[in-house]
């Protein structure tokens, strides 16, 4: 009998004790159909091995040896491994519940494509709970594209949208539309997944039952300095344009790119770029390419036609200083939230 569920892990900087706990977390029952495919992305240290270890261990695990390539074709590679009739994506410094199949399978329903699910949030003191305020099944497509860009609209919207950890996904689904990870986006790549699927005539239902540890901690991707993240953006904004135009749909292709760019300009590059403690360029040099970076297209033009009202009170003040080019406000924000969470971890 094939696998119900297909589990996939892309494996790559990621510590022992981590990797362990995820693993065990996800063999820690007895159903045999499910299977767990473990992609080494060309880890440098000893998760190759502990992924083989475990393969020895338990015959539900398959491991996938490739070179480093990013989390995006590690993910890949799992999709087009997989033979489950639903996908289930895990980072791997997470972990899930020892009875997560028991939870998760009395809603698996062929009705729908996608189903999500509420998770926790870990840090290192604290475990929240985190659920949709509205559900996901009634919203339009464009209110979908919405929820992946505007901040705060329909609750806990970065998480729970654009994210494909704490989802199930219907291979069928998956395959027929050749739904794949983007190559060479640094942050967001999730996000692009998430619109790809939007686009599609996507069946989706949201599960109020949590099983999904997501870990939160400070030296992932998404908070670490990277200096090709603006051409990162540039290429997220570009797949979306590109998408829209080609799509079988009437949407205003304008209005979509440009909130694009601006949740780009707010979440990616304002946080792990231009106000990023590691940027090595002088606050002068910075200041100069922020400026000539917000007068491009098409972030201009979403920076004056953006409705405030559409975002909550961080990004609305985020928005104002760029539109009056405060580059020192900005400045000055970024650092007393930095310092602020410093002095909640003490």
């Amino acid at each position: 009998m094939m696998p119900i569920i297909s589990i996939i892990v892309p494996i790559y900087n990621i510590s022992e004790f981590h990797l362990r706990q995820c693993i065990e977390s996800l063999i820690d029952n007895e159903h045999k159909y499910i299977e767990i495919i473990l992609v080494d992305d060309g880890c440098p240290d000893t998760c190759g091995l502990i992924c083989d270890e475990y393969s020895i261990l338990d015959n539900r695990i398959i491991v996938i040896h490739q070179k480093n390539q990013g989390a995006s074709i590690a993910r890949n590679a799992g999709i087009q491994y997989a033979s489950g009739k639903w996908l289930l994506f895990i980072d791997a410094d997470d972990w899930v519940e020892s009875d997560y199949i028991d939870i998760i399978t009395p809603y698996i329903n062929d009705v729908f494509d996608v189903i999500y699910f509420g998770f926790y949030e870990n840090d290192s003191e604290k475990k929240t709970y985190i659920e949709l305020q509205e559900k996901i099944g009634s919203l339009s497509k464009y209110e979908f594209i919405e929820s992946l860009f505007y901040s705060g609209k329909y609750g806990q919207y970065v998480e729970c949208f654009s994210t494909p950890w704490s989802k199930l996904f219907k291979a069928e689904y998956v395959n027929k539309y050749n739904l794949l990870f983007e190559r060479g986006i640094i942050k967001n790549q999730d996000t692009l997944f998430a619109f790809d699927i939007c686009l599609q005539n996507c069946f989706r239902t949201y599960v109020p039952v949590e099983f999904y540890h997501h870990r939160v901690h400070s030296n992932s991707v998404g908070t670490k300095f990277n200096s090709d993240l603006i051409a990162s953006s540039d290429k997220l904004t570009n797949c979306v344009n590109q998408r829209l135009a080609s799509a079988d749909n009437d949407f205003n292709v304008r209005s979509i790119t440009e909130i694009c760019a601006i949740f780009s300009l707010l979440h990616s590059e304002m946080q792990t770029y231009f106000f990023h403690s590691n940027n090595p360029k002088s606050y002068i040099d910075r200041r100069c390419e922020f400026i000539q970076r917000i007068k491009t297209e098409p972030i201009n033009s979403a920076i004056r036609n953006c409705k405030l009202s559409k975002y909550e009170s961080r990004s609305k003040v985020l928005l104002v200083l760029t539109r009056i080019h405060c580059f020192l406000l900005l400045e000055w924000a970024f650092k007393l939230r930095h310092w602020y969470r410093f002095l909640l971890k003490k």
